[in-house]
């Protein structure tokens, strides 16, 4: 049973929407369960974990340009990637400071950090770096992946973190890197 908007009434959730349909609207909940009970299958006896997305990338509003491309070339080569701009039709409506908690946490294996000197400065992404930062901490694995596009230095990203320069790496050397650790086993 559920109410209805005003919360007066009570009816069926049969009668509301399919039982799919159903499971899709209570979304929100499933992000803040334990990510093993959603993102982990048996392969023999030993469990692997799976993820929605490969890759959830965050970048600030002036440097689209770059992860378009990036997404593109991810894309093409089979990569299932989390960019914004892919998912407005889902995004529309929600509530995303809810809905990002799984997109930039639990449900991707890794998350693309393009830094620039527009990102420390943005609210959304301040609050996208913030799930990221909570998730790495329960992860036993790297997760975020630091892609530098000038000199900007990161609060909150220690200066020991290896990451990749756009300006040496440019697309092409990121999807190589990225293919690879995609193809890298997750320890347990």
């Amino acid at each position: 049973m559920i109410q209805n908007l005003h919360g007066t009434e009570k009816v069926e959730k049969k009668d509301v929407v399919k039982e799919k349909e159903w499971e899709e609207l209570k979304i929100e909940e499933t992000f803040f369960k334990e990510e093993e009970k959603h993102y982990i299958r048996e392969k023999g006896k030993k469990e692997v974990k799976t993820f929605e997305f490969d890759i959830a990338i965050s970048v600030a509003g002036e440097d689209r340009h770059i992860a378009e491309n990036l997404v593109r070339a991810l894309s093409a080569e089979g990569v299932k990637v989390f960019y914004d701009n892919l998912y407005k039709y889902d995004l529309w409506g929600k509530d995303l400071r809810v809905y990002f908690q799984g997109i930039y946490g639990p449900k991707a294996r890794f998350v693309l950090l393009l830094i620039s000197k527009y990102y420390p400065i943005k609210e959304w992404t301040d609050f996208e770096f913030s799930i990221m930062r909570d998730e790495a901490k329960r992860r036993k694995n790297e997760f975020i992946l630091p892609i530098k596009l000038d000199d900007t230095k990161m609060i909150g990203i220690s200066e020991s973190i290896a990451y990749l320069d756009y300006r040496k790496e440019g697309i092409d050397g990121i999807v190589d890197c990225l293919l690879k650790k995609l193809s890298q086993e997750l320890s347990d």
